[in-house]
């Protein structure tokens, strides 16, 4: 009994060790994110590495995380050079332009800007493309695939309110929620990445 208690292949230390791997490539990635200018290196080595960690890829966290962050920076940052105004522009309309008419256009855009947002990391990290490429996959194949990137949205969602509710009611174990931040969200939506990309793994482009 006790052998296998503190093996350390057992299911629940296995576990505990993908809980540490999370917190970790959290740290790195708040890290990477801070001057802003970084961010798109950061979140596709972020994906990178909780898909590698999830396929049982590669080394430890710390030497995938900056391996992906190092190939995949300058492309990354265009991505986010196109995304990032887009986002500030929406959150502007939201603050400057309370207008009820134009409410039904901004939850649209809104609501597709956060389905697509997700896919230029993931897909950089995955696949090998031209920058327009990946940007338009980034584009059709959320669309296309809507329930399995609504699945997404939602999952962030939820991880929202609940840290909303969290601040309010319980602010004591908002530092867990630090520790968790962006790793297990997006280790939550890993699956439904895997399955809207699924008809063209494998196909249309070539894996990295």
């Amino acid at each position: 009994m006790f052998a296998r208690l503190f093996n350390p292949d057992a299911p629940f230390w296995v576990a505990v060790g993908r809980i540490a791997d999370l917190v970790w490539l959290n740290v790195l990635f708040v890290l990477t994110c801070l001057p802003i200018v970084t961010a798109g290196g950061a979140l596709t080595a972020l994906y990178d590495t909780v898909w590698r960690l999830g396929e049982d890829r590669g080394g430890s966290v710390t030497r995938e995380y900056w391996r992906s962050l190092r190939e995949n920076f300058w492309r990354s940052t265009g991505y986010w050079a196109f995304f990032l105004p887009i986002g500030g522009a929406l959150t502007l309309s939201w603050i400057a332009l309370p207008i009820a008419e134009l409410a039904v256009i901004k939850v649209l855009l809104t609501l597709v800007y956060l389905i697509v947002f997700p896919f230029p990391w993931f897909l950089q990290a995955r696949f090998s493309n031209t920058f327009w490429g990946t940007l338009k996959n980034s584009v059709v194949i959320p669309l296309v695939r809507l329930p399995f990137a609504f699945g997404v949205v939602l999952i962030n969602i939820v991880l929202l309110c609940l840290v909303i509710w969290t601040i309010i009611d319980l602010p004591q174990i908002i530092p867990l929620f630090v520790l968790a931040g962006f790793a297990f969200p997006t280790a939550a939506s890993m699956p439904l990445l895997n399955r809207a990309i699924s008809p063209w793994t494998g196909t249309s482009t070539e894996e990295a």
